[in-house]
């Protein structure tokens, strides 16, 4: 639905076409130079059920009373900690995130804390039974191009809301590049595996022409070559074990809900590089 140029008397005098409801900063920037022979803008929603309705009694449609939802700022550090405030929120609403994350929830009346776990833009969309639905676009930055003025921690909101990926699905795209990580590290000692049996045999007092082939053809001792493959059979033994006891230590976290920053200390404690971990993929809107 267009943005529509009225003259002194409320006549329509032409438009500007855009979607509803048009950007904020749009509607200030066209009312601070308007054209000649417009004396306001209005920003004019689109003739449907949704929007509009016939009391009966009245001479025409009606535009349905708004739910007067107000968000106290349209940037957030997407950190799990800043967030933005929804207020006026009326209990029985829905409120739609979509975006890069998408999800919804019932609101119960009281103020409504959205946090978020990755950047990207969002829309909040709320629906409310006889008003006309609500909309605000608002931006979650990367933790560096965010406001010095975020909040440090949470306020007291009846419902706190993370928009993201929830810390369980989080844990299984971790868990994914620790294997990715230890199956890199460990291919180094697969071929030590295969011959450990036959290193501790020669080790043991029954010699191995291979080995000794082997050795001979690296300028070292038979005895050598076999206790190096030998450790490194050990070593690919011990990273299974390591990367099995930091999966089991990546699904508590989940479990406990552990926001992104316990993670990624884990993976940096580890030295494990985030892959698929730092994919962003569509999930639910889930409780705080």
């Amino acid at each position: 639905m267009p943005l529509w140029f009225l003259d002194e008397a409320g006549s329509y005098v032409g438009e500007n076409s855009t979607a509803y409801p048009a950007p904020a900063e749009m509607v200030e920037r066209i009312r601070a130079n308007l054209p000649d022979g417009v004396a306001r803008v209005e920003d004019v929603p689109p003739l449907t059920g949704e929007f509009w309705h016939w009391p009966s009694g009245a001479d025409g449609p009606q535009l349905k009373p708004a739910i007067g939802a107000k968000l106290d700022k349209v940037e957030v550090a997407a950190d799990e900690v800043d967030h933005v405030v929804l207020t006026g929120v009326p209990a029985g609403a829905e409120v739609l995130i979509t975006g890069p994350f998408q999800g919804r929830f019932v609101s119960d009346g009281s103020d409504i804390a959205l946090s978020f776990t990755d950047p990207g833009p969002h829309e909040v969309r709320i629906s409310a039974p006889g008003c006309r639905p609500e909309r605000f676009s608002l931006m979650a930055k990367p933790e560096g191009e965010a406001s010095p003025k975020r909040r440090r921690r949470k306020v007291k909101a009846g419902q706190e809301v993370v928009v993201g990926r929830t810390p369980e699905a989080y844990a299984d795209e971790v868990a994914a590049d620790v294997d990715a990580h230890f199956e890199g590290v460990a291919t180094r000692y697969q071929a030590a595996v295969a011959m450990a049996p036959e290193a501790e045999a020669h080790l043991a007092g029954q010699p191995s022409q291979r080995i000794e082939r082997l050795a001979a053809a690296q300028d070292t001792t038979a005895d050598a070559l076999a206790t190096i493959i030998k450790a490194d059979a050990d070593r690919f033994w011990s990273l299974q074990e390591e990367q099995a006891q930091t999966k089991r230590q990546i699904r508590e976290l989940g479990q406990r809900r552990e926001k992104r920053a316990g993670f990624q200390a884990l993976l940096k404690a580890k030295g494990i590089e985030a892959r698929r971990a730092a994919i962003d993929n569509p999930v639910s809107v889930t409780r705080a």
